[in-house]
């Protein structure tokens, strides 16, 4: 770890160089740092703290950090993103379902585009290599989506109001 942070300190050195050279700014308090290893390469590391600082300022070392919107934490497993996800797209759909009643499908299912289906793909490309059971908790919330936009009851089957959907 004395490595890690000794690195990461020349390199927080050279990204504050670099932007004073483009004239920005760095704020050294909304920074942060994480320690990112599998599971078992935690367990092996003795001290998990890194002394990482900028200017002098200490950076703060987080398990679980948010970057453009993702939630990204030390072991990559993308388990707080997908939850925190899900809880949004769990208050959505209670909206889907509230103004189903006053729209038609189209109407519907533009909403749903709009509010729902855009938050779940925006960055999917780096966190969809989450685990099967994450992935299968988001799939469950587009089929209770499908069945609302398409007034279906739960017996129907999710292919078929996907295929409906397209």
């Amino acid at each position: 770890v004395p490595e890690i942070a000794l690195n990461l300190n020349i390199l927080a050195s050279d990204v504050l160089s670099w932007t004073r050279q483009n004239c920005m700014a760095l704020n050294a308090t909304k920074t942060k740092c994480t320690l990112v290893n599998s599971q078992q390469k935690h367990r092996l590391v003795s001290s998990k703290n890194l002394d990482v600082s900028i200017n002098d300022s200490p950076i703060q070392q987080v398990r679980c950090a948010k970057v453009l919107g993702e939630k990204f934490d030390e072991s990559a497993s993308w388990e707080p993103h997908v939850e925190s996800l899900c809880k949004l797209l769990n208050s959505r759909l209670c909206l889907v379902r509230r103004i189903s009643h006053y729209l038609n499908k189209s109407g519907t299912l533009r909403f749903y585009n709009a509010c729902l289906h855009s938050k779940l793909l925006y960055c999917s490309s780096v966190w969809g290599s989450c685990s099967r059971t994450l992935l299968l908790q988001l799939l469950c919330l587009q089929k209770h989506a499908a069945r609302i936009i398409l007034s279906a009851d739960y017996t129907t089957p999710s292919v078929a109001l996907f295929s409906e959907l397209s």
